[in-house]
């Protein structure tokens, strides 16, 4: 083992988020950090949410949208539950992708 080099155990995914409220939407980021080697899901999306937000969501929604370079991305629309505020509608996550500038800081 390298004792040099530093154990990674997660990757950070910066998401663009927009959270429509009950006159208009506003843009914006969050971050969140992911296994290593694992790709980010529903469920971390819903924890994100509650946890930066502080809202309960549930999924509604997933489209594909098709990209210039023949990828596909999706676009997943999150209804808000019961006992959050009145002016939230949903929350519509835009897109997201992997930091590749993000090196964890880890102790041995």
């Amino acid at each position: 083992m390298d004792i040099e080099k530093p154990i990674v155990t997660n990757e950070r995914y910066v998401t663009t988020i927009e959270i429509q409220e009950k006159y208009g939407a506003k843009t914006t980021h969050l971050e969140m950090l992911i296994e290593l080697g694992k790709v980010p899901s529903v469920k971390d999306y819903v924890d994100l949410f509650k946890e930066k937000l502080g809202i309960e969501v549930e999924i509604k929604d997933i489209n594909t949208m098709p990209h210039f370079d023949k990828q596909r991305y999706y676009l997943m629309d999150f209804r808000v539950l019961e006992g959050a505020t009145q002016e939230l509608r949903g929350i519509r996550v835009l897109r997201t992708s992997k930091d590749f500038t993000y090196t964890p800081i880890t102790k041995l």
